[in-house]
């Protein structure tokens, strides 16, 4: 990643990194005929001794100063022509990068960088894993076929996913292991009803009802994206705060990795529309508000 540079408004003293620059190039108007020259034929008597020739172009975001740097630069050199035994002066021209980088720059570089670390992450949940649960092999379709069979394998996973973070604890009853990873209230109620169901299916020959079924599923992507969240955002926070990139709005960040986990959830999930609206619905929720 860049080393953070700024420029300072002459006007204002502001520090920034600018939003933009734009390439401008100097003209001048022809007193003689209603036209404008470059400075190649503007100067073509009196030639100064250096002619800016084009200009970086951006303004101040605090009090919108117009500010210019220079681009290119003609300077006037002496030079031997072999073939007329005469020395001429000839404009010689150099150009310069932008004084500094731009702000979709370091957009570029933090959204690169978070995407690193989330798929580093992804494999220490061992994402696919959680994908698995929801995907089915071609022959059934690519849709989940046996829901109580997904329910089962969801509880399981989730509670496997609680000894990851708390230890084995063999004695502790489910509900209790939900209520220790601090989930969203509504998640938390929503997994409880369905660890009830499972166990009202085992021992009381309940049958799962389309509004449960649909249940299951929501949970299961809620906690999916639970657990996204719960890493990315901390993750954001302290990328910007270790390169310097606290500049960078974080509303803007938030959209770049929200377009890399819809490309995510595309991967896996685009056989499935219904599932994966809701999943595009929610990203934005979670990472544009």
């Amino acid at each position: 990643m860049r080393t953070v540079k700024k420029i300072k408004c002459l006007s204002c003293n502001a520090e920034f990194v600018p939003r933009t620059f734009h390439e401008e190039e100097i003209l001048y108007p022809n007193p003689r005929r209603n036209e404008i020259l470059r400075y190649k034929d503007y100067f073509r008597d009196n030639k100064p001794f250096e002619v800016i020739v084009e200009s970086w172009v951006t303004y101040c975001p605090s009090c919108r100063n117009i500010i210019k740097c220079v681009k290119e630069i003609a300077k006037l050199e002496k030079k031997y022509m072999s073939n007329s035994n005469k020395v001429e002066l000839l404009y010689i021209t150099k150009e310069f990068d932008k004084p500094c980088s731009v702000y979709s720059e370091y957009l570029d570089d933090i959204s690169n960088e978070l995407q690193m670390q989330i798929n580093l992450y992804f494999k220490e949940i061992n994402l696919n894993s959680w994908f698995d649960l929801y995907i089915r092999n071609e022959a059934q379709g690519g849709f989940v076929k046996d829901h109580f069979k997904f329910l089962v394998r969801f509880i399981a996973k989730v509670e496997s996913y609680h000894e990851s973070q708390f230890g084995i604890e063999k004695n502790k009853d489910m509900p209790i292991k939900i209520n220790e990873l601090k989930l969203p209230e509504e998640l938390k109620e929503n997994l409880n009803n369905l660890n009830n169901i499972r166990n009202d299916v085992v021992h009381h020959e309940y049958e799962l009802k389309e509004n449960d079924i649909e249940k299951i599923h929501d949970s299961y992507l809620n906690f999916v994206l639970y657990l996204m969240e719960k890493h990315i955002t901390p993750q954001i926070n302290e990328i910007r705060s270790e390169t310097g990139y606290n500049f960078l709005e974080l509303n803007d960040i938030k959209k770049e990795v929200n377009i890399y986990l819809k490309k995510v959830f595309y991967d896996k999930f685009r056989f499935d529309s219904k599932l994966f609206n809701k999943i595009l619905i929610s990203l934005d929720e979670l990472f544009i508000k």
